[in-house]
């Protein structure tokens, strides 16, 4: 039987190099588990920030969930012409009698942004 000191000088590797390659493989992995902490903390960060950006009210077209129900009066007799989805809103279009109004709601918390009313001249 050799002992580990000979059988290190008979594989070509000084007792310095293995100290060495020892400290780097350490070194190693312990810098992958930091990666793979830092990458699970990341993660639950974000799990966590998710729609904290804007309020918004729960939407569900599920029967029995629950829904927005804001009411917004356009008025006797006026009548929605059309609607968009433009970016980060909804335009309605809506005709009362010779005037017709835009109303621009906040397509994430359904809030009322603008109302312009078009006037024939």
């Amino acid at each position: 039987m050799i002992s580990n000191e000979e059988a290190d000088l008979q594989s070509g590797w000084t007792p310095g190099q293995i100290r060495n390659l020892k400290i780097a493989v350490i070194g190693m992995g312990v810098m992958l588990i930091l990666g793979v902490a830092a990458l699970i903390i990341g993660l639950y960060y974000q799990s966590t920030q998710m729609g904290t950006s804007a309020p918004s009210a729960p939407v569900s077209s599920a029967p029995g969930g629950a829904v927005q129900s804001d009411v917004v009066g356009i008025g006797v007799g006026a009548q929605v012409v059309s609607t968009q989805v433009a970016g980060d809103a909804i335009l309605v279009d809506v005709k009362r009698g010779d005037e017709r109004e835009l109303l621009i709601f906040s397509l994430r918390g359904g809030k009322l942004r603008s109302r312009t009313v078009l006037k024939p001249e």
